[in-house]
C-alpha cells in the first residue's frame, strides 16, 4: 500500500471512531496513525480499540 492515513485530533471520540470504523472496512486497509493533542476524553482509549492503529500522544 502506498497511501497512509495520518489523522490528528483533540477531544473528537465520537467522530475518531466513526472514522476509525470507515477506514477499517476499506480494501486493502490503509495504515493509520492518530495524533492525540492531549485530549481529555476517551480519544486514545477509541485509537487504540482498533487493531493495527498506532497512536502517539
Amino acid at each position: 500500500m502506498r497511501t497512509t492515513v495520518v489523522i490528528a485530533t483533540r477531544n473528537r471520540s465520537g467522530e475518531l471512531a466513526h472514522t476509525l470504523a470507515e477506514l477499517s472496512a476499506l480494501k486493502p486497509k490503509p495504515p493509520v496513525i492518530v495524533i492525540d493533542n492531549a485530549s481529555t476524553d476517551d480519544t486514545a482509549a477509541v485509537a487504540t480499540d482498533f487493531p493495527g492503529v498506532v497512536l502517539i500522544s
